[in-house]
């Protein structure tokens, strides 16, 4: 199956971005949707979302934002998942979040592997936060 972005996952992707950008003038966040960031010389990802600490000094960011937001795909699966988070914590990222909008589920990823369920994405000392209920309404 080809990794389709279908309408669940655009619809948690907004949500989330809505719920972002609505909050930067407290925050200090800026998401940006789908950017092409190099996390190491000639290695590049694409996050879901990626909320910045202010804004990228450059138009492709070479140093972690402050979170990444991974939107779970049809063709997704779980070891390419968790390589992708591990890659993200790896690159610096101080909090990374794997949305499933087919379960209508939010999970942190642990620090060195793992996913624990969350009611909400949050980051704590930028006072941001977008639960559940947000994502999926």
């Amino acid at each position: 199956m080809r990794n389709a972005l279908d309408a669940a996952h655009s619809s948690a992707q907004t949500e989330i971005l809505f719920a972002a950008y609505g909050q930067r003038e407290t925050t200090g966040l800026f998401p940006y949707p789908a950017i092409d960031m190099e996390v190491a010389p000639g290695r590049w990802r694409i996050a879901d979302l990626a909320p910045f600490d202010g804004r990228p000094p450059s138009p492709y960011p070479l140093s972690p934002p402050m979170a990444v937001v991974e939107v779970v795909s049809l063709g997704d699966s779980h070891s390419g998942l968790m390589a992708r988070m591990r890659g993200h914590e790896q690159w610096g990222v101080r909090h990374g979040w794997l949305v499933d909008p087919y379960r209508e589920t939010l999970h942190r990823y642990r620090s060195g592997g793992g996913l624990e369920a969350v009611e909400a994405l949050e980051i704590p000392e930028h006072d941001f936060a977008t639960s559940g209920a947000q994502v999926f309404s």
